[in-house]
């Protein structure tokens, strides 16, 4: 399981445009199923600290759950390289 949480970070100064979403909480269970194959699942509590146009809110709920892929995607990146 991985977990994480929303947080301010002076590298990284809060700005007025674009609001940020708070995560209250959020994080991914990993659960292996073979020798080559994991389900991930992603599970957060938020709140988006403002609306989010129906038009935006298939793209974030994408993006969200995108996470799984460019991690396999560094995996194969890492293990190229290695050889």
């Amino acid at each position: 399981m991985i977990a994480g949480v929303s947080i301010d970070h002076p590298a990284v100064p809060v700005k007025k445009e674009p609001v940020r979403a708070t995560i209250y909480c959020g994080g991914w269970i990993a659960i292996p199923l073979g020798p080559k194959l994991t389900r991930m699942i992603y599970i957060a509590s938020a709140n988006p600290n403002g609306d989010i146009p129906n038009m935006f809110k298939p793209k974030a709920a994408y993006k969200a759950g995108g996470m799984p892929k460019c991690l396999k995607d560094y995996v194969h990146k890492r293990d190229k390289i290695k050889k």
